[in-house]
C-alpha cells in the first residue's frame, strides 16, 4: 500500500480512488454539490459565473469538466478551451478537432491493417 501527500493540504494519506486526502475529498464533494445545485437554478451560467458563485478559480471548474465530473451536455455555456486548438469546447476537445482526430485515428487503423495484411500469414510456432 502506498502513501501519498495530498496536493491540496499536504497531509499524508493512503490513496483509494482520487488524488486527494479524505478530508479534502469531502470538501470537494460538498463544493461540487453546491455547483450542481447552482447549475439547476442557473442552467445558462458560464464557467466564470459558476467559479465566482463558488468562490473558486476557473481552473477547478475546468478540471471538473475535463475529468468528466461536471457534464456540460445540458449547459451549453459551460465552455472551456480545447486542449488541441484553444477554441471554445464543451469537453476536452472542440467538435472540429474531435472529427479531425477521429479521421486521423481511422487512417492510422487502416494503415496498420494494410501493413498486417501485407505481411501475409507465415507459419509460426503456434500455427497449424
Amino acid at each position: 500500500m502506498s502513501i501519498e501527500v495530498c496536493p491540496r493540504c499536504g497531509t499524508l494519506y493512503a490513496p483509494v480512488r482520487r488524488t486527494l486526502c479524505p478530508t479534502c475529498q469531502r470538501e470537494e464533494n460538498a463544493l461540487f454539490e453546491k455547483a450542481r445545485a447552482y447549475l439547476k437554478q442557473e442552467p445558462a451560467c458560464t464557467v466564470f459565473q459558476l467559479a465566482a458563485h463558488l468562490d473558486v478559480s476557473t481552473e477547478v471548474i475546468e478540471a471538473w469538466i475535463r475529468e468528466g465530473y461536471l457534464l456540460v451536455r445540458n449547459h451549453p455555456h459551460l465552455t472551456i478551451a480545447c486542449e488541441r486548438c484553444g477554441q471554445p469546447a464543451l469537453g476536452r476537445y472542440c467538435e472540429p478537432c474531435r472529427e479531425t482526430m477521429g479521421a486521423m485515428l481511422a487512417d492510422a487503423a487502416k494503415a496498420v491493417r494494410a501493413e498486417d495484411k501485407g505481411k501475409g500469414t507465415r507459419p509460426g510456432f503456434y500455427s497449424r
